[in-house]
């Protein structure tokens, strides 16, 4: 009887050790994960501290699509090229440009370590690709506002009025959904803001770089605060990098915030300077 009761404590001594081996194993995993994740984002972004540690950001931009990216011999210049600018400076990275065809932007990105860390082309946010890209804060909204002698109309305000579109448009799209509303159409979203100088309409629904363009130069006219059908662009980051996608998001919104991005969309939209 005592050798049965001193084998059942022997075996009751190593379950116990055992436990407890398990139990420290336990403890140095988890502090290990720990260690890998931020406070308050989630998994530590080794791209993050290699990019940190190389000194440089790679930005795909596709150099075809002015006044947002063009090409020059020098590289290429543009709105996007200049937020893309502006962004590294704020993070004290150097920018290179990796120059895209726009069939190529999100195959540029999803194949490190030779593509690119950021993609900035006049890209839509795509539900789609959700699962492996993140996408900032808008940097433009290209789509249809109104534009008018009193500035700041909505469609709604509309009613029982007459409203110039560019044919075939998502505006002249959007227009037919409004109650009593009289639609002119025209061939070119110029023409339909020609016709509210004319006196032929009481405001136009036209692309906001159209919008932007024609105002700089008609000043009498002016544009909604908001656009009646957006058209955000943002930039385009791998989902794994959520630490840059941070970084670059805040310094989008410092940008809105302290006015360097509308001055940028000024230089590059309203008023495009001459390339040669």
């Amino acid at each position: 009887m005592e050798d049965a009761r001193m084998v059942r404590q022997l075996i009751a001594s190593r379950q116990m050790l055992r436990l407890s081996l398990i139990g420290i194993v336990l403890v140095a995993v988890v502090g290990a994960v720990l260690d890998l994740r931020d406070p308050e984002r989630g998994p530590y972004d080794f791209h993050w501290e290699r990019i940190q540690n190389q000194g440089f950001l790679v930005v795909g931009t596709d150099p075809t699509l002015p006044p947002f990216s063009i090409h020059t011999e020098d590289g290429p210049i543009g709105l996007e090229p200049d937020i893309a600018r502006e962004i590294g400076q704020r993070l004290g990275l150097e920018v290179r440009f990796l120059l895209l065809g726009y069939d190529g932007t999100y195959d540029s990105l999803l194949n490190p370590p030779n593509g690119t860390d950021m993609v900035i082309s006049t890209l839509r946010p795509d539900p789609f690709r959700t699962g492996s890209v993140r996408y900032t804060t808008a940097y433009f909204d290209a789509g249809h506002v109104l534009v008018s002698l009193e500035n700041d109309q909505t469609l709604a305000e509309l009613q029982g009025k007459t409203l110039a579109v560019e044919f075939a448009s998502e505006g002249d799209i959007a227009a037919r959904r409004v109650e009593n509303l009289k639609i002119q159409r025209y061939f070119t979203a110029e023409e339909a803001m020609d016709a509210v100088l004319a006196g032929e309409a009481d405001a136009a629904l036209v692309d906001r770089v159209s919008a932007f363009q024609y105002t700089a130069h008609h000043q009498n006219l002016g544009l909604a605060a908001q656009t009646s059908v957006p058209d955000p662009y943002a930039i385009a980051i791998r989902r794994s990098d959520w630490r840059l996608h941070r970084a670059i998001d805040d310094a989008l919104l410092a940008m809105q915030a302290d006015g360097t991005l509308d001055a940028l969309i000024q230089k590059w939209v309203a008023s495009p300077p001459t390339v040669p």
